[in-house]
């Protein structure tokens, strides 16, 4: 766990659990994975992968996923917390799935370049995880930031993600789900030099649709009904859910052990949706939108 691991781990003790502070914490992003098998996996690509998907109808008007699946979902890991490594990892593994670990600064590279080697996507998060300062998140505060000082930040983590061993192109989350620096400065044009696509932390609607970098996901389905449910209406509507989760079992903002292993086995074992890692589904809608 790296630096900001050990200040997240004091975050409960910090934070004002009110209103406004609940719903700020609730937008932290980052995360790590990876487990072996004796027999490894095939990784999902954007055009082939992923699990079997029966040919099923599709509502009208939805987006044309891999194998007549009705929607798309990404299971995505913020904080490069340990509980994603024991027992997150494992659950996925069981299920034979993958998911994107979007990471800050890290210590022990060993873990999470193995889960990298199993398919797993690494994902870029910061080094330090900056937040503003009404959040009360114990981090760098935003408003301390400039562009320069952000720029660096991102080419922190493009240079990790190098060496835990991802290829480009590279994907990104927004620490807090905020895109501005100091004085609400946005630095989203930083991120479209170093990453192909971004992640927001909150469901914003439909941007995501058209912008690759603004893309929404839904954190705080804490129970296997919110979490199923979640599946069920993008099943139903045809698109792309992206899932955030902060710590399994431990850790902040927890997910129970049971729900996620419980979630990930239902979530597995249904043929009308293509689970896959961010970037993977991110590739794959910008080739069907440029028709290339």
């Amino acid at each position: 766990m790296g630096k900001v691991g050990e200040i997240m781990q004091q975050i409960f003790g910090w934070v004002r659990w009110r209103g406004a502070s609940l719903a700020a914490l609730l937008l932290t992003a980052a995360c790590r994975p990876e487990v072996a098998g004796s027999s490894p996996r095939q990784a999902p690509t954007a055009s082939t992968k992923g699990p079997s998907v029966e040919s099923v109808p599709r509502p009208s008007g939805e987006f044309a996923w891999p194998k007549g699946a009705r929607a798309a979902v990404s299971l995505t890991y913020d904080d490069g917390m340990e509980s994603q490594l024991v027992p997150a990892a494992a659950h996925l593994e069981k299920a034979g799935l993958y998911a994107t670990f979007f990471v800050n600064e890290i210590k022990d590279d060993a873990p999470w370049r193995a889960l990298r080697q199993q398919g797993h996507e690494l994902g870029g998060h910061t080094l330090h995880h900056p937040c503003p300062r009404s959040f009360e998140v114990p981090t760098t505060p935003s408003e301390d930031l400039d562009l320069v000082k952000m720029g660096l930040e991102l080419d922190g983590d493009v240079a990790q993600l190098e060496r835990l061993g991802q290829a480009s192109p590279f994907s990104f989350a927004y620490p807090c789900g905020i895109t501005w620096v100091g004085a609400q400065q946005s630095y989203v044009d930083l991120v479209r030099e170093r990453f192909f696509a971004a992640r927001l932390a909150a469901d914003e609607g439909s941007q995501g649709a058209t912008d690759p970098y603004m893309v929404p996901a839904k954190f705080g389905l804490l129970t296997l009904s919110d979490l199923a449910g979640a599946v069920q209406r993008a099943a139903q509507d045809g698109r792309w859910l992206v899932l955030g989760f902060h710590g399994i079992g431990s850790g902040w903002l927890i997910t129970d052990t049971q729900v996620h292993e419980q979630f990930v086995m239902e979530l597995a074992a249904r043929k009308d949706v293509w689970v896959a890692p961010f970037g993977t589904v991110a590739q794959y809608k910008a080739t069907k939108i440029s028709g290339k």
